[in-house]
């Protein structure tokens, strides 16, 4: 299928400010630039980013799709494995019981991984009739699910809380595939784009002086904040879905098509299974003094890497990487 210029461009933007935000919440200090721009991103870069993931989630060959939710489990699974080998290798009294149950906590970013391979199956599973005659009821269920889930008990573990919490924004995505969505995004001046983020910005940074991110990562139950009602938390939630599905459109009018960011857009996978190694080699230096981590300098880190795993994504070994077990059973037959 030929890839669309504008939205592989939308994907790089977005998986930059992943990684510019997961550099920030390393730093960021209370009430800093850094905090209102942590706040400002996680507002709706994940749900944006998922959004564009649910509009490329059509099934148009049910073999090539059961194949391509395989091959993002695979990724998941030999990752989760690697990041919970690697700090064994410093321990020498191993507790294997928590170690093997820390396995069902997704580590760090591969929470989206285990995430997206639930909303695929969702869309595989569920009858396609039921998506194509009733997408009003469809996407009214996924907000409730989205609002109510927080009362269940159930935390990280296999990604249960952001998959639920996120589902609005997969089907969204899922229902825009045969719609222009630029045809109507177009219609806002990107004068009102910049007005509404930039604004947004300053009173983050004036009015909020702590992180919310117990609220945009939908991470956990509602009560894991215990100075704070549930029912404030599944109200900041709801209002997370409008700012988010606001903000997010304002950013989509702003993102120019061009081929140059439409090609490093292409493997924004690849960015996003290193960078946490990245970031974990760059913390290394920050701690021992080596490198500031002032507003300007967590910038250029984002940049920095995001140019180093752009040039390495050119080398097959490293997306042989994600999925081996696929690549040598293609190789085989």
């Amino acid at each position: 299928m030929k890839r669309d210029l504008y939205w592989d461009s939308l994907k790089f933007v977005l998986i930059f400010l992943v990684v510019y935000g997961h550099i920030i919440a390393r730093y960021a200090p209370e009430g800093s630039f850094n905090k209102a721009m942590y706040n400002l991103i996680y507002m709706f870069h994940m749900p944006l980013f998922i959004f564009v993931s649910g509009r490329f989630s059509h099934i148009r060959d049910k073999e090539k799709y059961k194949r391509g939710i395989l091959r993002i489990f695979e990724t998941y699974v030999i990752f989760q494995l690697i990041w919970a080998i690697l700090p064994l290798l410093k321990q020498t009294d191993i507790n294997w019981e928590s170690q093997l149950l820390s396995l069902i906590y997704p580590r760090w970013t591969l929470w989206y991984l285990l995430s997206l391979v639930f909303w695929r199956i969702m869309v595989y599973a569920v009858p396609n009739t039921l998506f194509k005659n009733h997408p009003k009821i469809v996407l009214g269920v996924c907000v409730m699910v989205c609002l109510l889930v927080g009362f269940v008990p159930v935390g990280a573990q296999f990604s249960f809380q952001r998959t639920m919490a996120f589902l609005p924004f997969f089907f969204m995505g899922y229902y825009s595939t045969d719609i222009d969505v630029m045809k109507f995004v177009s219609k806002i001046p990107k004068s009102v784009s910049i007005v509404v983020l930039v604004s947004s910005f300053f009173i983050i940074y004036f009015m909020q002086n702590k992180s919310i991110s117990y609220v945009t990562t939908c991470a956990s139950p509602y009560w894991s904040v215990p100075t704070i009602s549930p029912y404030i938390r599944c109200f900041e939630r709801g209002l997370l879905l409008v700012a988010a599905t606001i903000f997010g459109t304002m950013v989509m009018r702003l993102v120019p098509t061009k081929a140059s960011l439409a090609r490093w857009g292409s493997v924004t996978l690849v960015i996003y299974v290193y960078h946490s190694f990245a970031i974990n080699a760059l913390d290394a230096f920050v701690k021992r003094g080596y490198l500031q981590h002032d507003a300007i300098s967590l910038f250029v880190y984002a940049c920095a890497i995001m140019f180093v795993l752009v040039f390495i994504s050119r080398f097959k070994v490293f997306t042989i990487l994600l999925n081996p077990v696929s690549f040598f059973m293609n190789k085989k037959k």
